[in-house]
């Protein structure tokens, strides 16, 4: 295998990005990169990474400037993914959304690199040099597989088609096993392609969909110190019905547990993922934690509860083991939910101080507070199914009658019996069901970071009035959402909503949709936002 197709960014004719990319202006511009501000550091990163990727340079060059700007990514991935203290950073929607496109275009830089060191017949330390760009392709991918587990949303193909294509591409260059450096950090590949490969793959076959909020970066430090005791082998005599993971290399799918041997003779793509070692290891772990409650080290952040990392070693066993097996983890598996029905309501627990609450009980009984005895739905509903796109919830306790499509509705999804931190906003498309039979609801979501803000208007007393809304700011980047209710900002054009206690002139671009209840427009804020 002389070169390798993968995705990456292509620069056009007449398209090339301008910008001083010397290593020596690159290092300068990090240098001066202040970090004060984490959504203008990850915005300009990003600028940065983007830019570069589709920038014509040198190869050198490229491998340079992609070194300094992973020292700006590791900063922003300590930032927000170390666990060495009580400090506990939890980026909001858009942050997450910025770092991700960080990550891909990390992955796609050094693919970059991949590529064109594959297309050279000759370059010093060549061999070297591909193992290392290879492992930090598959690092990059690896983490932006995370990312997607985290954000609870389907995991594209091409991320598991190219950290195959990848590794194959390694183990046929023979440089999968070239010790490339020791990594000073768990954020960071792990010193072989091999290595960082088994830690992706570990990753993904822990029912990662069933791991709480930021509880990933603890497994991904453990499997920093422990994936390497894994095996990786093309001997499929090796194969077991327990202990044992089957890699399809040319798929796009994680590693599988096999329903039968017989299926996988002789196959040069196939590569077998044995846990032996690695369940021995977690045995004595689990058992010495049994008899002095104490965790392994090295092994978590050292700020985890005690049993929170008990829990992690019993799951990690129990999914690298034989017993339990997924039929389908693309998906999370959401069982309840809770539901809050309407834009004045959703606005309070917006503007609600109230901590996270660790069971479903907790969280409706803290509900039912917030909202008080006016409130009249139920709150915990059913899943019904869902996608990244909305979701079917169903109360077969709940009067249809008091329902309406095209009310707003916020909604918290329990994964593993535990509420998630973040709340869904959506809207009513369709209801289902009677007085007998309940209500079944179809809901679409409004992607994006939920902001509640006031409207404000002034009464014939000259007396400035508040009315509840809701801002939603897109996650791709397109214009800013507004949801009022219906009749309340009428044909105004310019609009002042107060934002954290600050009034901010905004214009309406569009109306977006109005119905019975709500009216939704696209808005801009005013380039001067002077104070009233």
């Amino acid at each position: 295998m002389d070169s390798i197709q993968l995705t990456y960014p292509s620069t056009q004719h007449g398209q090339e990005f301008m910008m001083d990319y010397k290593p020596s202006s690159v290092k300068r511009w990090l240098s001066d990169l202040s970090f004060t501000d984490i959504n203008q550091s990850l915005d300009q990163l990003l600028q940065a990474v983007r830019t570069l990727n589709r920038t014509e340079q040198k190869l050198s060059q490229r491998e340079e400037n992609l070194a300094t700007l992973e020292q700006g990514y590791l900063q922003m991935s300590r930032h927000f993914r170390q666990h060495n203290d009580q400090r506990l950073v939890i980026a909001t929607e858009s942050q997450a959304k910025l770092f991700s496109s960080i990550t891909a275009e990390m992955a796609y830089g050094y693919k970059r690199i991949v590529h064109e060191l594959a297309e050279q017949k000759v370059a010093l330390k060549k061999q070297n040099r591909m193992a290392s760009a290879i492992n930090q392709a598959q690092h990059y991918l690896g983490l932006h597989l995370i990312e997607h587990y985290q954000q609870y949303s389907p995991v594209p193909s091409y991320i598991w088609h190219e950290l195959h294509k990848l590794f194959h591409f390694a183990e046929m260059r023979k440089v999968h096993t070239i010790k490339v450096k020791k990594p000073t950090d768990c954020l960071l590949a792990l010193d072989t392609v091999e290595n960082t490969y088994k830690r992706n793959c570990l990753m993904s076959v822990i029912n990662p969909y069933h791991v709480e909020g930021n509880q990933h970066w603890h497994l991904f430090k453990y499997f920093s110190h422990w994936a390497q005791i894994t095996t990786l082998s093309k001997d499929l005599k090796k194969f077991a019905k327990s202990e044992c993971f089957v890699i399809d290399l040319t798929s796009g799918k994680r590693p599988e547990y096999a329903a039968s041997d017989n299926e996988y003779e002789e196959h040069p793509f196939y590569r077998l993922l044995i846990t032996s070692a690695l369940l021995e290891r977690l045995d004595k772990q689990l058992k010495h934690f049994a008899s002095k409650q104490a965790l392994p080290n090295p092994g978590f952040y050292p700020v985890i509860e005690p049993s929170t990392g008990h829990n992690l070693l019993q799951q990690i066993y129990a999914y690298c083991d034989h017993h339990i097996k997924r039929k389908d983890a693309r998906y999370p598996v959401i069982s309840n939910v809770n539901v809050v029905w309407g834009l004045s309501n959703i606005v309070k627990v917006l503007q609600s101080d109230t901590p996270p609450s660790n069971t479903g009980e907790e969280l409706e009984s803290c509900i039912t507070n917030l909202l008080g005895k006016q409130y009249q739905q139920l709150i915990q509903w059913q899943a019904v199914n869902y996608s990244n796109g909305g979701i079917c919830v169903r109360q077969p306790k709940e009067d249809i009658t008091q329902l309406s499509v095209g009310n707003v509705v916020f909604l918290k999804r329990h994964i593993n019996n535990q509420p998630q931190r973040t709340w869904q906003l959506g809207i009513v498309r369709w209801l289902n069901g009677n007085k007998n039979t309940g209500a079944t609801v179809g809901v679409e979501y409004f992607h994006g970071e939920k902001k509640p803000a006031h409207y404000l208007t002034k009464n014939n007393h000259g007396e400035v009035l508040k009315h509840n809304v809701v801002l939603v700011t897109p996650f791709d980047n397109h214009e800013t959402l507004l949801i009022a209710p219906k009749h309340l900002i009428g044909n105004r054009r310019t609009i002042r909503l107060e934002l954290d206690g600050k009034p901010v002139e905004h214009h309406i671009i569009s109306s977006k949709e109005s119905n019975s209840l709500i009216s939704v427009f696209e808005v801009t804020t005013s380039i001067n936002n002077g104070d009233s």
